[in-house]
């Protein structure tokens, strides 16, 4: 797992992922993006019953 941000300037511009403030490599193939809010915490969001 690995904490990245995302930017665009326009919505017309595909969405660049940053890492520590330089833009993320990805690997060729599927990757799969989960986006988590981090206010209020991670757990405050989740329910397990």
């Amino acid at each position: 797992m690995r904490s990245i941000e995302w930017k665009r300037e326009r919505e017309d511009e595909p969405v660049r992922y940053y890492e520590q403030g330089r833009e993320a490599e990805l690997r060729p193939g599927q990757t799969h993006i989960m986006i988590v809010p981090v206010t209020p915490s991670f757990e405050a969001h989740v329910k397990i019953s």
